[in-house]
């Protein structure tokens, strides 16, 4: 996995993380013992996010591939891994990373890419985390509003006609995130989210708002 940027560091800091399995052959062992093939990148994981909290509304979301190991929610000493066959052709496994009660379902294939309810969000954990972590800096922005959310936008090059420019740690060939001084986009499937705490009725006359 790839080094993590300081704005995602400082977020992981500030979150709850419970006790969890991050021993290789500890890990190893339990994907054994649930008949569930092995990839590097899903020990990977386990090693480096297993036992974090994140909120989704007031929804915690526990990471960690061994369901029932480490805090979630009390240690069991045995391990539950959830995994199927993917019905998509970019992988073929799924594996559950999370357990929740929130309406959604985490996933990994075995390359490591991100799911939720099934839709490739990142090439790995690592830019879910720098995604999760810019949503953090977007809520600390004073004065910053959603101009558009989850919209198809028919204007080309428009990070550029916005003044923005990539935030590379946080982007691939998934979900592509872009900031200047002002103002933030983020480009998921086509479809784009706009943040702006200034000049906002320059941007509102460009996208026709």
């Amino acid at each position: 996995m790839n080094q993590l940027s300081i704005r995602a560091n400082n977020f992981l800091i500030n979150q709850e993380r419970f006790s969890s399995t991050v021993n290789r052959e500890e890990i190893i062992e339990s994907f054994i013992a649930n008949n569930a093939p092995v990839f590097e990148p899903l020990i990977e994981f386990q090693q480096k996010y297993s036992g974090y909290k994140f909120l989704a509304g007031l929804a915690p979301i526990h990471f960690g591939l061994l369901q029932g190991d480490g805090g979630y929610p009390v240690r069991s000493g045995t391990a539950i891994i959830d995994f199927s066959l993917s019905e998509t052709d970019l992988a073929k496994y799924q594996f559950v990373c999370a357990t929740t009660s929130y309406q959604m379902e985490f996933t990994l294939d075995e390359y490591g890419r991100y799911y939720e309810d099934y839709e490739i969000i990142a090439s790995t954990f690592d830019k879910a985390i720098e995604h999760l972590s810019i949503w953090d800096e977007l809520k600390k922005i004073e004065g910053i509003e959603i101009l558009i959310q989850d919209q198809q936008v028919d204007i080309n090059n428009l990070d550029r006609k916005l003044g923005l420019t990539i935030i590379p740690e946080a982007s691939d060939e998934y979900t592509q995130w872009y900031n200047n001084d002002l103002t933030y986009m983020t480009q998921w499937k086509g479809r784009t989210t706009i943040f702006a705490s200034e000049n906002l009725d320059k941007l509102k006359a460009l996208l026709n708002l």
